[in-house]
């Protein structure tokens, strides 16, 4: 059996929070686009309200952004947690729902930080080609 994974909820009015902010974030880089195909998926599984497409939905972003949500876990205190097979058997829909609320926030937060990323890298780039033309 693969290993299992949710997002440890601690404070949820705060997290929902963050993952607001991070959206919100991500439009002001430009970015909100590139998020939002992987958006849509986890919006049409929170859609269907079913407990195997929802947990299926999360375990597969969980994996792919696991390193990035435990990065960012000194400013947001979210962490990824493993499930023992017990705590699987009894997750809830309304957890599942809180999750993969907090995983759109932090797939907004990633792409954001890249193309924050991006921006810097092209503005100290022009920086520098106008440097050397300076030069010559």
């Amino acid at each position: 059996m693969k290993s299992a994974w949710q997002i440890e909820i601690i404070d949820e009015k705060r997290q929902l929070a963050i993952a607001r902010i991070a959206k919100e974030a991500a439009e002001l880089v430009h970015c909100a686009a590139e998020a939002q195909e992987e958006v849509a998926e986890i919006e049409q599984a929170l859609a269907t309200n079913e407990h195997i497409r929802m947990w299926e939905t999360l375990q597969k972003f969980l994996a792919r952004y696991w390193q990035f949500i435990i990065g960012t876990s000194p400013i947001t205190k979210i962490t990824v947690v493993p499930l023992t097979k017990e705590m699987m058997k009894i997750i809830t829909l309304e957890a599942l729902r809180h999750q993969l609320q907090l995983v759109i926030g932090f797939v907004y937060a990633c792409h954001a930080m890249k193309g924050a990323g991006r921006i810097a890298f092209g503005e100290s780039f022009n920086k520098l080609l106008k440097g050397m033309k300076n030069d010559d």
